[in-house]
Formats: structure tokens, sequence, C-alpha cells
């Protein structure tokens, strides 16, 4: 090999690895899948999510996908993000970290496809689903008793140990809803764990320092 060519070896190898950093980066061709498994869309148990409030973990945010300016569904989810259903979806979540996994939070724990397709547009962000929604969540978490839930005994054991963070000392018993539809629309009683408002810090004020007198 001449001079001339091993000059030029570092410069073409350094030219090959940035254009090769660059495709590796690029973002993921729109694509229309059959279903929301296709999006690498994993799910999430409500009594694994309530294990991870109870344990304080903060490696997710909730996030909750509503139409409209109603009242959120749920109350009693910590740190949870409501985000309406509509053209400015986009940019809405802008704002939410992307080193988090997102928990997403829909009525019934469906997404369409255009949804999670907005969702997963990063390939960066790790989209989790709340299996059964707000409708299980309450059905299971936020409601006075489980009685009339097909569960296993383990199944039983697992949620009743999660229940008791989000149940009060002395449960009131209350009207059970005329339909399923209705549960998750439930107004919370002041006996059961409702989540705190987030709010932002104060903002501290700096306190001028005092001049000394002289002797």
């Amino acid at each position: 090999m001449s001079t001339f060519d091993q000059k030029w070896v570092m410069p073409v190898f350094l030219i090959g690895f940035l254009v090769l950093v660059g495709l590796t980066n690029l973002p993921a061709s729109s694509a229309w899948y059959d279903s929301v498994e296709d999006y690498q869309i994993r799910e999430v148990e409500a009594t694994e999510m309530a294990g991870w409030i109870i344990e304080g973990r903060n490696h997710f945010v909730p996030v909750l996908l509503q139409e409209g300016d109603e009242k959120p569904i749920l109350d009693n989810v910590p740190g949870l993000i409501h985000l309406k259903m509509d053209d400015t979806l986009e940019q809405q979540i802008q704002e939410i970290p992307n080193y988090k996994k997102w928990v997403i939070i829909t009525l019934d724990g469906t997404l369409s496809n255009p949804i999670a397709a907005i969702l997963t547009k990063d390939w960066r962000r790790r989209i989790v689903l709340l299996k059964g929604g707000a409708k299980e969540w309450n059905t299971k978490i936020t409601a006075n008793t489980i009685d009339g839930i097909l569960l296993s005994p383990e199944e039983e054991i697992a949620l009743n140990n999660v229940r008791s963070f989000f149940q009060g000392a002395n449960e009131p018993v209350i009207a059970e809803p005329e339909s399923e539809d209705l549960l998750c629309c439930v107004e919370p009683n002041q006996d059961r764990y409702i989540a705190p408002a987030v709010t932002e810090p104060p903002l501290l004020e700096e306190e001028e320092e005092e001049e000394e007198e002289g002797c």
C-alpha cells in the first residue's frame, strides 16, 4: 500500500462510520398495521401498575387518553397526565419525557391504529397499554368490593394486597351502578385514596442580606 493510500484509510473509514450512524437513526417509515400488537405495544395488568404506585416507582408516566373536555375518569393515579384525543394529540405528547415508560390508559383498554401510530412515531418511546383501561382499573382497584369478579385464588390474593392501599379503613357502602359503562364514572368518596393534584414547587425568594453596621 502506497503512502497516498494509507493517508486516505482513516478519512474513508470515518466517513463510512458517520453514514452508518445516520442511516440507523433515520425515522422509521410509516406503515399501517392490523392490530395494536403490531406496533410492539405490550400490556400491563391493573394489579401490576397498582404495585408500582404503592412501591413509589418513578420509571413510568401514566397517560390518560380521553375524548372531549369531560372530567377525567380516574382520580387515584398519581402523576396522571390527561391528554385529549384530537388533532392536537401529536403536539400534546411532545412534553412527555421519553426516558420513562408511557402507561397509556383509555376507557376500555383499546387503541385505534391511528392513535397507536402517533404514540410510536418516535422509536425512543416505550409504550405500555393498561389492560382493560379505566373500566378495569376502577372495577378492580377503585371499587369498594370485588365480589362478582371471576378470579383465581392467586389473583384474588394479589388484588387484595394492592387494593388495601387504595381503600379507606372504614369502607362505606355505595350503590352499585346500573351498568358497567357507568362504573368508571362513580363519584369518589372521601374514605379512599385519591391522588393529590399535581402542583409546581413554590418559588423561593432570595432573602436580602442585612448590611452590618460599622463599629
